[in-house]
């Protein structure tokens, strides 16, 4: 059974997106998927050089999301440029987290909401090691090589 209120207060919509699931391992993705449209940039010229396909960014852990991406315009203290994450880890319980992926990493760090550093990260070939715990929210920032 399903109990919901589609219409309350001063509600005037009358057509809604209603997604439901069971027993899903790891719900934000399937939240995200309902309501993020498919993102499509039509081109003139064919596939970069690279080929039809490539990645920026990826993290091998299903518990947590990238719901930000920011570019990071290079700074006076030596760091270049380079992207700045938002990682949300959900609920699960606590297991090892794999690193975070970034073509050419050269520094990376985490930082809080007022771009003050809080622990520098270990980087290791094209992986940051960043270490959530459930439900956290961090602000990683990672400087290209």
């Amino acid at each position: 059974m399903l109990d919901t209120l589609l219409v309350a207060g001063r509600e005037t919509a009358r057509l809604f997106t209603l997604g439901v699931v069971l027993d899903l391992e790891h719900p934000f993705h399937a939240a995200l998927d309902l309501v993020t449209p498919p993102l499509v940039v039509p081109t003139e010229a064919g596939p970069p050089p690279a080929g039809p396909s490539g990645w920026m960014v990826q993290v091998d852990h299903k518990a947590v999301a990238i719901t930000r991406l920011e570019y990071a315009d290079p700074s006076g203290d030596g760091r270049g440029r380079g992207l700045v994450l938002h990682l949300d880890r959900d609920r699960r319980p606590p297991r090892p987290m794999p690193p975070s992926a970034v073509p050419h990493p050269r520094l990376g760090r985490q930082i809080d909401f007022n771009d003050e550093l809080i622990v520098d990260l270990p980087v290791d070939g094209d992986s940051v090691h960043v270490d959530l715990t459930p439900h956290e929210i961090a602000r990683v920032d990672v400087t290209l090589g």
